[in-house]
């Protein structure tokens, strides 16, 4: 039911609890309380809301939207008896500061009600605003609300006066009489709400220490979230810085590439230049003897005798000169050679994929007494964590037939980063393996390395005994004879032994 802020006297259709609109700011309280303040005035022109203390002078009017659901209220309740409950049992928190339980009420700063610890209260109400110095905070303890009380289902009319959590259920004094009623499921309505109340608050800080659990999680969550993208955005400017300098450091070696190219190319140009000049001036010299040697042999008369000698050694000199460029034996050097460092090449070549280990280096396949051992250089990467090696025996048209598809596919075997040798046995005799290298560092893995291929020894098979337990894959069922020895005896003789199976 709905009541007066003021007082908290429950609203109804007429007389003092009726309730009155202060038209000017809209509040509404009822009859009684705004008289008594009307009349505590020297003047209606310094007569004040209670709530927002706004000038009012102004009669205050009924308010009829409140009458109406009073009146409503009123016919659905059909005048069912009103039980005087404590307000607020359970622990309730200031809801100004969140961490104290509430004391007060104040129903002047909230009409349902707003709890205050006594420091915020305190602060709240002193403070330099002269409305909320004249609100009065109640005791918790002390503060009441009217509860109708629910009516029978079964017996129309009568009151509720019992309730069971077991089957969820009102009962009235009547239903007490009935055969099914169970007088140990019920108990009287003050006792379960005094139940719940109990219950209620011992639940209530045990969900708030769940969820500020739950908070500190949260926290810790969103904070490793945040590191997440810290790290993210860290790493991926160290690989732009990284992809910068190697981006630097190529268009470095671009512009030596370059500006060699170019040196070449001029010194090709000036060589080719210079015979050019040397073939214009022999062909300069050549036209004019032809025209020289032209000219003589039209003259009529014999004076041209004087002139022919010299002509004449002239061509000869010509024609004996060794020094003449010709398309035959040009001095142009061809092609531009590309002036490109071997170990420019092997650099780039070792980077790998993007992100991953380099290449390992040198791998080297020794077979020694029976037993096929890798060995391999250790990249230059820090962040190396793991190896990877991998064979296959390779395909030749003798080998059809020879193998299953098993035996065919590429054998993977991993390698911790500290060990730079593998011994690798499970092959078979006379077969031909090819072998390559990875590493994997923090980014991933790199790229294989170039393909180092052995071949297996045929039978007889001679493995020295190193303490390693070395398997040898046999292909078809037979007789096999094996020989063990290295057996000293007292006189330091070698002892054969010899096994059939």
């Amino acid at each position: 039911m709905l009541s007066c802020p003021t007082c908290h006297c429950t609203y109804t259709t007429s007389g003092e609890n009726q309730p009155r609109l202060l038209a000017l700011c809209g509040h509404t309280f009822c009859y009684k309380c705004l008289e008594d303040r009307r009349k505590s005035c020297e003047s209606p022109e310094m007569f004040q809301c209670p709530q927002c203390s706004l000038p009012c002078s102004e009669n205050h009017v009924p308010n009829i939207t409140i009458m109406k659901y009073v009146e409503a209220m009123n016919e659905k309740s059909e005048e069912r008896p009103v039980h005087q409950l404590p307000a607020f049992q359970q622990e309730a928190i200031c809801q100004a500061c969140q961490m104290v339980k509430a004391t007060l009420l104040c129903f002047q700063c909230l009409p349902t009600g707003f709890p205050f610890c006594d420091s915020c209260s305190s602060q709240e109400h002193n403070r330099d605003f002269p409305p909320v110095q004249k609100h009065s905070p109640k005791p918790l303890g002390a503060v009441k609300v009217q509860t109708p009380v629910p009516t029978c289902s079964t017996h129309t009319g009568k009151p509720c006066l019992f309730f069971s959590f077991k089957v969820n259920q009102f009962a009235c004094e009547h239903c007490r009489d009935d055969r099914d009623f169970e007088q140990d499921e019920f108990q009287s309505i003050e006792d379960a709400v005094r139940r719940v109340r109990e219950q209620v608050p011992n639940l209530t800080r045990l969900i708030r220490e769940r969820v500020e659990v739950m908070q500190e999680t949260r926290t810790e969550l969103e904070t490793l979230l945040n590191r997440v993208d810290e790290e993210k955005q860290k790493t991926m400017d160290k690989v732009r810085y990284e992809f910068n300098h190697f981006d630097m450091a190529l268009k470095h070696r671009l512009h030596e590439l370059l500006l060699n190219v170019e040196s070449e190319a001029n010194i090709q140009r000036k060589a080719l230049q210079e015979q050019l000049d040397r073939l214009e001036v022999s062909q300069g010299d050549s036209e004019t003897s032809v025209v020289q040697a032209s000219m003589i042999l039209q003259m009529q008369d014999y004076s041209y005798l004087h002139q022919a000698e010299h002509i004449i050694s002239s061509m000869k000199n010509q024609l004996d000169d060794e020094d003449v460029p010709t398309y035959q034996n040009s001095i142009a050097m061809g092609n531009i050679p590309l002036h490109i460092n071997p170990s420019f090449l092997e650099a780039i070549s070792s980077l790998g994929v993007v992100g991953g280990g380099r290449q390992p280096t040198e791998l080297q396949v020794n077979v020694e007494n029976g037993v096929v051992r890798l060995s391999w250089g250790k990249p230059d990467d820090p962040t190396i964590r793991q190896y990877e090696i991998e064979y296959e025996m390779v395909d030749r048209e003798s080998d059809i037939g020879t193998k299953s598809p098993v035996e065919s596919s590429p054998i993977s075997v991993k390698v911790k980063a500290t060990v730079m040798e593998k011994t690798i046995d499970k092959l078979i005799p006379g077969k031909r393996y090819n072998f390559r290298i990875r590493s994997l560092n923090t980014a991933g893995w790199g790229r294989w390395s170039e393909i180092t291929t052995c071949l297996y020894p045929r039978f007889p098979l001679t493995i020295q005994y190193t303490g390693e337990i070395v398997e040898v894959v046999i292909l078809t069922d037979g007789l096999y004879c094996i020989t063990a020895g290295g057996a000293k005896a007292a006189d330091g003789n070698t002892k054969k032994g010899e096994w059939t199976s």
